[in-house]
């Protein structure tokens, strides 16, 4: 995908959203840098706004992001909103989202993505 200008409340539909996980491991060291990884499938098409309270367009996102560690792996997981139909079995769809409601609230739902590899977030984990 190519930048668009504007702002995100402006972007046409063709514009594709996802979660990524970035991390740096030598973050004090001046001349470290982030890894970055995609880490969901399409979370959003199109616009999202960032206007808060005085938004008019689509808030679908609702600013639901976060990431956590498991304390005995050091892996991430990442919990995310996404508006997406689906009929994968551990995420399946909420009630009223069906295809055709795709990318509306109607298919807003909570899901979580898990590292399953790669460099814990913090060292030494209990193992």
């Amino acid at each position: 995908m190519t930048v668009e200008s504007g702002t995100p409340d402006t972007f046409p539909s063709s514009v594709t959203w996802y979660a990524y996980f970035a991390q740096n491991l030598r973050a004090t060291d001046p001349h470290s840098h982030f890894t970055q990884a995609r880490a969901t499938p399409v979370v959003h098409q199109g616009a999202v706004c960032e206007g808060g309270i005085s938004c008019s367009g689509n808030r679908d996102l609702f600013d639901d992001f976060g990431v956590a560690a498991s304390p005995t792996t050091g892996l991430a997981s990442i919990a995310y909103t996404e508006d997406q139909y689906t009929t994968a079995p551990a995420d399946g769809p909420p009630p009223g989202c069906t295809p055709d409601r795709s990318n509306t609230l109607y298919c807003d739902h909570t899901a979580v993505a898990t590292q399953l590899g790669g460099s814990p977030i913090f060292g030494n984990p209990r193992r």
